[in-house]
């Protein structure tokens, strides 16, 4: 499972690197990036911090990481939520 995940995330740096450049030209891209990582001391955390480092270096552009509660909570955090609409309902 790690060599897996660790194999993914190899691939996922190469593309984002090699994509990089090109994208962050776009009008609409964000000022900032953060990266979801498990509590402090996990792996991880680990593989956050050096993704964000190596993001920001390859893109020239902030990458940050943000320690989560673990899997769960990253989950809850990256779940599509409704969208919310005003109110049309006298106050």
């Amino acid at each position: 499972m790690n060599a897996h995940v660790l194999r993914t995330a190899i691939i996922a740096v190469a593309a984002l690197l090699w994509l990089g450049p090109a994208r962050s030209a776009e009008p609409n891209w964000p000022d900032s990036l953060t990266i979801g990582t498990a509590s402090s001391g996990g792996t991880y955390y680990v593989y956050g911090e050096g993704l964000a480092k190596i993001l920001t270096s390859a893109l020239d552009f902030p990458v940050t990481m943000l320690p989560t509660e673990g899997a769960s909570a990253s989950a809850r955090a990256a779940a599509p939520r409704p969208p919310t609409f005003p109110s049309s309902s006298p106050p």
